[in-house]
């Protein structure tokens, strides 16, 4: 009696055929997982950075509010009831000034510049950095 030893290339072809398409999909669902994330992370930097800006806005308002109480206002900080604000304002000359800001949360930073005069209050232009 005599064992034969039979080839099968139809079975390693559905083989290497499977592992193919294993490793093709593999790679894709972590190309989408990985935009995904990348999607997250834009969306709540996005988030933070409007946070700030709104927070720093507000400081804008809360400087305003002063000045046209006392135009030689000029703090160093400026606190909210939400935050704290970096300031400096500068008197440029007669009833002008210009008012800088900042906010800083974790990464995200937000600055304004504005120009305005006193007496009454009258923003000229604001600048956001």
């Amino acid at each position: 009696m005599t064992l034969s030893h039979r080839h099968h290339p139809r079975g390693a072809i559905l083989l290497s055929l499977v592992l193919i398409l294993g490793v093709v999909g593999t790679a894709v669902l972590f190309l989408l997982a990985q935009s995904n994330l990348s999607g997250v992370t834009d969306t709540s930097d996005q988030g933070k950075s409007l946070t700030a800006r709104a927070v720093v806005l507000g400081c804008l308002d809360e400087a305003l509010i002063q000045l046209s109480k006392n135009a030689s206002y000029s703090p160093a900080t400026i606190v909210t009831p939400t935050a704290t604000c970096t300031s400096t304002v500068t008197n440029t000359g007669g009833s002008n000034r210009t008012v800088q800001l900042g906010y800083a949360s974790g990464a995200v930073t937000r600055r304004i510049t504005a120009t305005l005069s006193v007496s009454p209050v009258v923003v000229t232009g604001v600048m956001e950095q």
